[in-house]
This record gives structure tokens, C-alpha cells and sequence, in this order.
């Protein structure tokens, strides 16, 4: 996830993001963005899908900061 700076996605932007078949896709946050639902709750923490067909749903909250959600 870029920052505002880079990339300016308008606050609502709601982005899928699904794993199909091997590797692992991460949502890797750039400097300075916060991401709410990674592990333990924190923002200071990239965010993996490692099942398959798992999927996870971003949704930008205000700027720099983004909301995960996750399905297995």
C-alpha cells in the first residue's frame, strides 16, 4: 500500500485481493501507512494470505490508513 504521496486512492477505495494456487501474496504496507487488522491488531505489521483460495478485502479509512479484512 502506497502512501497518499504516491498514490492517492480516495477514502472508501475498497481493493480484493485472492491467493489461487502456489505463493504467498502480501500486503505490504509503504512509509508512514497504518494497517488495522494485521496480527495482534497492530499497525506496524505487513499482512499474508498463506491458505489457498484464502482472500482478504482493503478498505482505505482516511489517508494512509487501510483496514484488512480476512477470510480463509
Amino acid at each position: 500500500l502506497s502512501p497518499d504521496s504516491t498514490t492517492n486512492f480516495p477514502i472508501g477505495t475498497e481493493i480484493l485481493i485472492t491467493k489461487h494456487g502456489a505463493g504467498t501474496p502480501t500486503i505490504t504496507r509503504g512509509a508512514g501507512v497504518a494497517l488495522y487488522g494485521t496480527a495482534g491488531g497492530g499497525t506496524d505489521a505487513d499482512y499474508s494470505l498463506s491458505n489457498k483460495y484464502a482472500l482478504a478485502r482493503i478498505k482505505k479509512l482516511a489517508a494512509n490508513t487501510w483496514q484488512v479484512n480476512h477470510q480463509n
